[in-house]
């Protein structure tokens, strides 16, 4: 993606992202190493489902959205523009969601 879209962030840009002390990958530290869920996996979709959120697209899933992105660039299409980003916004509601109900827990 970096080679695709240089103008987003450099290469040291996004390694000082992920590199920082108070960053935590949600999924690997936290959720697979110290919560139990009464679902058929972890996945970010099927645990906020568990707690209530949802999508606002009726298929959401990121190989979807990595072929609408695909297509916009493609195309240029808006409403290909807007379905991508409502999904992207929809995906970081739904961290958030899960993050807080993690907090809630502690």
């Amino acid at each position: 993606m970096l080679a695709r879209y240089p103008d987003v962030c450099s290469a040291d840009d996004l390694e000082a992202l992920f590199a920082a002390a108070e960053t935590v990958d949600l999924y690997t530290d936290i959720v697979r190493k110290r919560s139990e869920w009464p679902t058929n996996d972890y996945s970010l979709k099927t645990l906020v489902r568990y707690l209530g959120f949802d999508w606002q697209d009726a298929d959401p899933s990121g190989a979807s959205s990595i072929d609408w992105c695909h297509q916009w660039t493609d195309t240029r299409d808006e409403a290909r523009r807007q379905r991508i980003l409502a999904y992207n916004e929809d995906d970081c509601r739904a961290t958030r969601v899960l993050r807080d109900a993690l907090q809630n827990m502690a």
